[in-house]
């Protein structure tokens, strides 16, 4: 595994949030008024997309890329508002 690659810290927060990855700790935490997001990504490491022998000129060219494949990972819960909304009319 690699720790090569410019931008990859933002790239992982960007990803797992516009992702949803911690939506259920979302379930459980909007009970008690709280919101997890991923804040921090440090010593991400990155594999190569594929590990299968390429096949053709397409496969060599994806087997170059190389994706995250390990982080630390920093979270915040940050207070949400539990009380209904009420419209003014």
């Amino acid at each position: 595994m690699q720790n090569d690659g410019k931008g990859k810290n933002a790239v992982v927060i960007a990803l797992l949030n516009q992702s949803q990855a911690f939506e259920s700790y979302n379930e459980v935490f909007s009970k008690f008024g709280l919101l997890a997001r991923v804040t921090e990504a440090e010593s991400v490491g990155l594999m190569p997309f594929s590990t299968i022998p390429p096949r053709n000129s397409r496969d060599r060219a994806n087997a170059k890329m190389l994706v995250p494949a390990d982080a630390a990972l920093g979270l915040r819960f940050s207070p949400v508002d539990l009380s209904p909304s009420v419209t003014k009319q």
